[in-house]
């Protein structure tokens, strides 16, 4: 946390109104095509995330149509997976690199 509060790159100030309402256009936006959407996918979200609401994750995880799908849920972890604990860090990393191997196509040597 303190990373982030000391970063001067970080925003800090108050949301802008205006910004408040594309992100919720973009919500709405994005709800009515997730029926459509059918690529694989790998979800990841921390139970203690206070950024981005855990039932965002939920809905695009239960709407999207696709049937290779994957939501990982870490227990007790923020909003930037990559930076908690090593221990969530090596499970994050080694999760990602097996998802993204098991679709790749297998090369003969």
């Amino acid at each position: 946390v303190k990373n982030f509060e000391n970063d001067p790159l970080n925003y800090h100030g108050p949301y802008r109104v205006k910004f408040t309402v594309e992100v919720l256009q973009a919500v709405a936006k994005l709800e009515k095509v997730l029926p459509s959407i059918t690529w694989p996918m790998l979800i990841l979200h921390g139970d203690a995330d206070k950024l981005c609401d855990i039932r965002g994750s939920f809905l695009l995880y239960k709407k999207a149509s696709s049937t290779d799908k994957t939501l990982k849920i870490f227990s007790k972890c923020f909003h930037q997976l990559h930076r908690e604990v090593p221990r969530v860090q090596g499970e994050l990393f080694a999760l990602i690199g097996k998802w993204i191997d098991e679709r790749l196509p297998s090369v003969e040597q």
